[in-house]
């Protein structure tokens, strides 16, 4: 059975409220910006 090894980045990503938190994002949506880095 084929597996999906998608490309995982840890990254510190803004979640709003001018909080922060480490998650484990694609680099896919990494370079779409769905996700908004941490300065």
């Amino acid at each position: 059975r084929r597996r999906w090894l998608i490309n995982l980045q840890s990254v510190r990503v803004d979640v709003g409220g001018g909080e922060s938190r480490k998650l484990h994002i694609c680099t896919k949506g990494l370079r779409s910006g769905k996700v908004q880095r941490a300065v």
